[in-house]
């Protein structure tokens, strides 16, 4: 028996057994010594797909569907042809254990991050920075500088030279300016995904930490080697924390992505604008049909971005909740150049590319796990475009059956905690 009843999904399935995303091996040296530590690795391998599957929450499964206990768990306790067939889902990940070729070695107190972010510098026909929004910039920016975890912070300008509210900076904190503050191109325009990391890949060595971000988040802390090393932060991985809103603002629509009003909740926030990952980054993936978006200024192209990001097999998550600590400034709320969505567009066209990117909207999404590392199981059903839009309608299908009135998922933490295994072996309600 098949896995909804569909003789074509075995093979999709079998499609999903990723090869170990490539990272850069360094010398001959280095080289030699992974060769050499192969079975630690497979056992390494094998104690993470271990924990793939024990991660999710049998106490939600349960309440979603009534399946006898023994077929959740344990090596012989998939009984059921479907349920095997299905958990080959979940097995099928393979997680990258390298991080390649670490620039330098991580220790406690020596600054780790680099800060990749826009040089906000509009030209004056078009748009002047307000000083409300111009302080914002400047105190993020001055924040981050500031913190010891920077290594340095790199600009992409807009214009032909530094911003004057970054240039400005140097007279309120020299030390911090020459040392960290760095221009890294000019004549950017709107910065977009494409463009910052093919600058991370082509700038840094192999194994910077980098966190893209916009002008206006302020590193806070977190960011240091116990949370970022090599044995943490792998590559071909992408961290997303869920922000923090600055406590000075008394609109009440500035504290409505706060992640602390989220803490305990059945939903999470859907606010984020931060993205932390070792470079390189997958290089010879990142083009402009597939990450041409820009980082500030379209609403939703941060769940395109997370979208192309799985379409190439990069894992995805959220860290836990204020481990790595960003604080948004925008209480002035201002957007003169905020661009409407195009998720809708860009999703029929990528679907129907030779690419096949699911654009699903569970696949553009972000789950707030436990622990760092976490193996995003999502990623192993999104990069696959078959697989993924059944996986969405069964999703929808479990949903339905549940609350028949509201057929659409809309809780964040549902689809983040429903278990692969119970989802696929799910039938299909007729219309």
């Amino acid at each position: 028996q098949q896995v909804g009843g569909r003789g074509k999904r075995i093979a999709a399935m079998g499609s999903l057994r990723m090869a170990r995303p490539e990272g850069d091996m360094g010398t001959s040296k280095e080289r030699r010594r992974v060769g050499s530590t192969s079975r630690e690795a497979k056992t390494q391998k094998l104690v993470l797909t271990v924990l793939a599957v024990l991660a999710v929450s049998p106490i939600i499964l349960l309440s979603l569907y009534s399946v006898p206990e023994d077929n959740y768990r344990g090596g012989e306790m998939y009984s059921t042809p479907k349920l095997r067939q299905a958990y080959e889902v979940v097995n099928a990940f393979e997680y990258p254990m390298n991080a390649g070729m670490v620039a330098e070695p991580c220790a406690p107190g020596k600054p780790l991050l680099n800060v990749i972010l826009s040089g906000v510098d509009p030209p004056p026909e078009l748009h002047k920075l307000s000083d409300a929004r111009k302080a914002e910039y400047q105190d993020a920016v001055l924040r981050t500088m500031r913190n010891p975890e920077v290594k340095r912070l790199h600009i992409m300008a807009e214009r032909d030279l530094m911003p004057g509210w970054i240039a400005e900076l140097e007279s309120r904190d020299p030390i911090s300016y020459r040392t960290k503050v760095f221009l890294g191109r000019t004549r950017v325009g709107r910065l977009s995904f494409s463009y910052a990391m093919r600058y991370a890949n082509e700038e840094l060595k192999s194994g910077e930490v980098v966190l893209l971000t916009n002008a206006d988040l302020a590193v806070e802390g977190g960011f240091g080697c116990e949370n970022l090393s090599e044995e943490k932060l792998f590559q071909n991985t992408v961290l997303i924390p869920q922000r923090l809103e600055d406590d000075m603002c008394d609109r009440h629509l500035a504290k409505t992505c706060d992640a602390r009003n989220f803490v305990g909740k059945v939903s999470l926030p859907s606010c984020f604008d931060s993205y932390v990952f070792r470079a390189p980054l997958k290089p010879e993936e990142i083009t402009e049909e597939r990450f041409g978006l820009l980082i500030g200024g379209e609403w939703q192209a941060e769940n395109s971005f997370i979208k192309e990001l799985r379409g190439i097999g990069v894992s995805v998550y959220s860290p836990p909740g204020g481990l790595l600590r960003l604080v948004h400034k925008h209480c002035s709320q201002e957007r003169p150049n905020q661009h409407a969505s195009q998720e809708m567009v860009r999703g029929k066209r990528r679907e129907a590319s030779d690419d096949r990117v699911c654009y699903e909207p569970f696949c553009g999404r972000t789950c707030m796990r436990n622990t760092i590392p976490f193996p995003d199981i999502l990623t192993n059903i999104c990069r696959d475009l078959d697989l993924c839009k059944e996986y969405a309608e069964k999703m929808r299908s479990m949903r339905s059956m549940a609350n028949p009135a509201k057929e659409l998922m809309t809780e964040h933490a549902e689809f983040c905690d429903y278990d692969p295994v119970v989802v696929m072996q799910q039938e299909v309600l007729s219309p």
